[in-house]
C-alpha cells in the first residue's frame, strides 16, 4: 500500500471529510470545510478572470494595436 506523501492530498481528503460530516448533522468541521471551498473557488474564478482579461484583451490590444477590441473590454 503507498501512501501519498504530497500535503494537497491530505488537505483535499481531510476537507472531503469535513464536507461529508454534514451527513451526521450540521457542525463546525462542515461549515469550516464550506468556507474553505467557497472561498477557494472564488479566488480561483478570479484568477482565471483576470488572466483571461489578460490575454485575450490587453495583449493583443497593445501588441496588434488594435483598438476595437476597447469596446468589448469596456462592456
Amino acid at each position: 500500500m503507498n501512501i501519498s506523501t504530497n500535503i494537497w492530498d491530505w488537505i483535499a481528503v481531510i476537507c472531503l471529510l469535513g464536507i461529508w460530516s454534514f451527513l451526521y448533522r450540521e457542525n463546525p468541521v462542515y461549515r469550516v470545510a464550506e468556507h474553505i471551498f467557497v472561498g477557494s473557488t472564488a479566488g480561483h474564478a478570479i484568477g482565471m478572470a483576470v488572466g483571461n482579461i489578460l490575454r485575450y484583451a490587453l495583449r493583443p490590444l497593445t501588441q496588434q494595436n488594435q483598438y476595437l477590441l476597447l469596446i468589448p473590454i469596456a462592456l
